[in-house]
């Protein structure tokens, strides 16, 4: 618990965003994954396997962390996705959005 807030543990959410973002960005624009449900999956199971490695916390505690970890994951994520949207691709006006074509690495999730 008191290693909840210190510099080492800034790195992590960070680091694990970034490995969401690329894992949600391959799936959608490869395979037509749906992007937030996707990322927010991915969030999971990364929030999931820091949860497991501290086994001697109770329950409720266990699942509070692994909520929270998994959202801070997802904005992570979906932070530097809408970042990298917006320095790659300018936005259109709104009657060209609506053409379809292949779908860029970097694009809006929502």
């Amino acid at each position: 618990m008191k290693d909840f807030l210190n510099s080492k543990s800034v790195l992590t959410p960070g680091i694990a965003g970034a490995i969401a973002m690329l894992i949600t960005a391959t799936l959608s624009s490869q395979f037509g994954a749906p992007p937030k449900w996707t990322c927010l999956a991915i969030s999971g199971l990364l929030g999931l396997s820091i949860v497991l490695r501290d086994a001697d916390l109770s329950r409720s505690l266990l699942v509070i962390f692994f909520v929270l970890n998994s959202l801070v994951i997802f904005a992570v994520a979906v932070g530097a996705n809408s970042t990298g949207a917006a320095a790659t691709h300018p936005k259109p006006p709104v009657f060209e959005s609506e053409a379809s074509g292949p779908v860029p690495f970097f694009h809006d999730w929502f």
